[in-house]
């Protein structure tokens, strides 16, 4: 399950997560289940950029040449993305990787798998 998805295809996420469980679909469907079961608010619900705490300038400076996913990331904010995480070849994830936005899950379409998530360098 990737956060974005739920934030974004937040009833096809929870359709397939009760579906692959094997839960009675007819009692769990009624419920949020993500949101029932989350305990810590988040410190920033705007726009990153919008918090008075973050200097957004500093932060796409420090980001744009070397941390190429993160600064896509950060300027593409509020697109509802979902994106790919840059791997290095022993499995570890690669922080200074480059990265690209998958597509949205739809009803045809409503799982990922790890080959869609995870970006092999070679």
């Amino acid at each position: 399950i990737v956060y974005e998805d739920v934030l974004i295809n937040h009833d096809i996420v929870q359709h397939e997560l009760v579906r692959y469980l094997g839960l009675n679909e007819s009692k769990v469907m009624s419920k949020d289940i993500f949101i029932q079961n989350s305990f810590k608010p988040k410190q920033h619900t705007r726009k990153f950029c919008d918090n008075e705490d973050v200097n957004c300038k500093i932060l796409k400076a420090g980001l744009k040449d070397s941390y190429p996913c993160l600064y896509k990331q950060l300027i593409r904010e509020g697109e509802g993305l979902t994106w790919t995480t840059p791997m290095l070849q022993d499995g570890s994830i690669n922080i200074r990787g480059d990265c690209m936005p998958l597509a949205r899950l739809s009803q045809e379409h409503p799982i990922r798998s790890l080959s869609d998530l995870y970006q092999l360098l070679h």
